[in-house]
């Protein structure tokens, strides 16, 4: 399973600490089944949001579950270093798909 690490501007902020390093997995076919339905009657925002908060594996070394919630409360440039960072594992593993 395909992972990155990304560093966040601003981070999470958890009891009262920043969280800045996080580690994303390629997401799996339960993992866009989670998504739906943590947001059923969200839109493509709401979906993709919930499907990052899924495969976040990592927070500053920690296995911390991270929420929708957590999400929506990032800055928007650390949302779209995540977004940014979980495009390209989507395209990498494709892109390996294709090639099997």
């Amino acid at each position: 399973m395909r992972t990155q690490v990304v560093t966040l501007k601003h981070g999470f902020k958890v009891a009262g600490e920043y969280l800045k390093d996080v580690v994303l997995r390629e997401p799996r076919v339960s993992d866009m089944i989670q998504a739906e339905n943590l947001v059923p009657n969200g839109g493509n925002i709401a979906f993709r949001t919930a499907l990052l908060a899924t495969c976040i594996d990592k927070v500053d070394g920690s296995d911390l579950p991270v929420t929708v919630a957590m999400i929506g409360e990032l800055k928007l440039g650390d949302y779209n270093i995540l977004v940014e960072a979980f495009g390209q594992l989507e395209a990498e593993g494709e892109d390996e798909a294709k090639k099997e």
